[in-house]
């Protein structure tokens, strides 16, 4: 009995999706258990000819697992609908069968239509890099200690008030924070009869959620067997130790997994993967050195969008291999290394490397510091935009001891590629 917590390295589309699908069939676990982010997820698996971008499904469902949405996990309902409804056509399995293989957390937080509306509407002014999903808002919200509604309050008769302040409440924010309301999504916030027909909506959709009238005997269960715990996102993106302010609203490091583990009494065996490519890749704003383009290379899933921004692709960042590994340390544990698409090799035999940075005050690194506040980060991001990379180059498989080298680990995991599955390195 072993529980596996797979983490990005990186500021996500490290490979995540292909590294749980393969762990849930190698350990033969009927659970992949998602511990922190939301629906902003976009994890791709390819398996047996089928192909799906897994938002808040488990990406170990082609391999018949279950999941369970934790209590940390950001979820919206109506996302949940139409990504089983996505599914049921690959699968070609009702959707009411597929519905049956996700079980959710009475406690989540629930994201609504108003958090996502209002989401969009900040974005479109600040342009910090969103996935436009609502996330940040309802993050926020908890932060500050707002009214949320849980997935076990949707059948409250009180439900059409509780979303009403909720509504109320975005407006009121955006007008104080000088954001427009014009457009569709400003629209539709403004209407006053949108709280009761999305009421409606949730009750309907209600007899088909999988909810436990208690999640901790649900757990307990779920922790009898092998286990896959899939992260989302990457460690750069972390709402604490992200560089400030293009990150995502949700923790990040595995704190979330070991509370998970910690509060079920689990003693069992645990294995913290860290999952990067051999070189960097993010979408939209925020420090990343740009490395050598290859979309010509890769048909991405990952594509531009009005929220997101541009996918780019980056050096091999010794800097940011090493905070990422030092960060997951200190909140949970690292034992190895995932790398996928490593089939770059065939045609991309070299990369440039990232020892450390230089400026107009000379070269620096940086470390791991769990007390630098959001302030500090966001100036450490600033130096990195505008600083100049101290390079060096990896030919072929030396990326691979480079990479082994500065998160202090083996790598144990490889991939070729989006299609293809994980193998052990012998």
């Amino acid at each position: 009995m072993s529980a596996h917590i797979v983490m990005g390295m990186g500021f996500g589309d490290e490979g995540k999706g292909v590294m749980t699908n393969f762990l849930v069939h190698h350990h033969n676990a009927p659970w992949v258990v998602r511990y922190n982010g939301g629906p902003q997820c976009g994890h791709n698996v390819i398996h047996d000819g089928m192909h799906h971008n897994f938002s808040q499904f488990g990406s170990g469902t082609f391999q018949g697992a279950h999941t369970y949405l934790s209590k940390r996990m950001l979820m919206n309902p109506i996302s949940l609908i139409h990504e089983a409804a996505s599914l049921s056509d690959t699968m070609h399995m009702h959707i009411t069968e597929i519905l049956e293989r996700v079980m959710i957390d009475p406690r989540c937080p629930v994201i609504t239509p108003f958090h996502v509306f209002a989401n969009r509407l900040r974005e479109k002014k600040l342009r910090h890099g969103s996935c436009g999903k609502g996330v940040g808002e309802l993050s926020s919200d908890i932060a500050k200690g707002e009214k949320i509604i849980t997935v076990g309050q949707l059948s409250s008769p009180s439900l059409v008030k509780m979303l009403e302040v909720i509504r109320k409440r975005k407006i009121n924010e955006l007008r104080k924070d000088g954001i427009s309301l014009k457009g569709p999504e400003g629209d539709a916030l403004v209407n006053s009869n949108i709280a009761e027909e999305l009421a409606s909506a949730y009750k309907k959709f209600l007899p088909f959620l999988n909810i436990p009238e208690d999640p901790d005997d649900a757990i307990q269960a779920i922790l009898s067997l092998n286990v896959v715990l899939e992260g989302a996102q990457g460690l750069l993106l972390d709402e604490d130790h992200g560089f400030y302010p293009h990150t995502t609203w949700s923790k990040i490091t595995p704190e979330w997994a070991v509370e998970f583990l910690d509060e079920a009494g689990y003693i069992e065996q645990r294995e913290w993967i860290g999952v990067t490519r051999p070189y960097q890749t993010r979408h939209g704003n925020g420090p990343m050195m740009p490395g050598i383009d290859l979309r010509h290379f890769y048909d991405e899933h990952n594509i531009t969008n009005d929220w997101q921004g541009d996918f780019r692709y980056g050096f091999t960042d010794g800097c940011m291999l090493a905070y990422a590994a030092e960060c997951a340390r200190h909140y949970g544990g690292l034992d190895c290394i995932a790398v996928t698409h490593t089939d770059i090799l065939e045609t991309q035999p070299m990369f440039n490397t990232i020892s450390n940075y230089e400026d107009g005050s000379g070269k620096f690194s940086f470390k791991f510091d769990p007390n630098r506040g959001l302030n500090e980060m966001e100036k450490l991001g600033e130096r990195l935009k505008h600083a100049t990379p101290i390079t060096g180059v990896a030919i072929a498989d030396e990326v691979f001891d480079y990479i082994s080298e500065k998160t202090g680990v083996p790598i144990e995991y490889m991939s070729n590629g989006p299609r293809t599955g994980c193998q052990f390195m012998c």
